[in-house]
């Protein structure tokens, strides 16, 4: 969506005016930190085009400016699943599509939803991030391709992002960091102990 955190609540809040219900993974992009920088003149003139005033309108919302004053990425995630509970956004399993009574995200809630009503469709945001093992293709010859930049020169994840120790984007551990968050925030085994689906693994 934004690594901008005013935008993502806008955003948030605008697709709550017209679902029921909404799901969201933060991605590469949320995680970019976000520096606090002066709006040029540019930007202030294509907002006042775009709203005629300085509120915020249902059909665009520019930046303040104001960064996020995170140090890291993993900061920057915090205030991420904050703005989620804050918005109502859901960041773990939940049934769309059915007429049963809303439940709060616990697994508890969730069980009791699975015991009213087979009807409806779960959608379960998985967390996770890019990591180079997912490479598995030969390296480019250099001497056939000269003059090709490296991925950590051109991809802005590289650059934007700041990882606290141990974490690092050069290794798997971000992606096993973001691999773990689904073991706290999703229990498969608990949200479905006696399906044969294959859910449960």
């Amino acid at each position: 969506v934004s690594h901008d955190l005013n935008i993502l609540r806008w955003t948030f809040q605008l697709l709550k005016k017209s679902f029921g219900e909404v799901a969201f993974v933060p991605g590469n992009h949320e995680l970019w930190l976000d520096k606090k920088r002066i709006i040029s003149n540019d930007d202030a003139l294509m907002k006042s085009h775009f709203t005629g005033n300085d509120e915020m309108d249902d059909e665009i919302f520019f930046s303040n400016g104001q960064g996020d004053g995170c140090n890291n990425s993993i900061e920057k995630l915090e205030k991420i699943l904050q703005i989620c509970a804050d918005e109502d956004v859901r960041i773990g399993p939940v049934k769309v599509g059915w007429h049963g009574t809303r439940s709060n995200s616990t697994q508890t809630h969730l069980m009791d939803d699975i015991a009213a009503t087979n009807s409806g469709v779960w959608v379960i945001p998985l967390f996770s991030f890019h990591h180079t093992s997912f490479d598995t293709e030969p390296h480019i010859d250099p001497t056939a391709w000269k003059g090709i930049p490296s991925a950590r020169r051109v991809v802005a994840d590289y650059r934007r992002t700041k990882w606290p120790k141990p974490l690092s984007p050069h290794d798997d551990s971000v992606a096993k960091f973001f691999d773990g968050l689904n073991d706290v925030i999703l229990n498969l085994d608990n949200l479905f102990p006696d399906d044969d689906s294959g859910w449960a693994g």
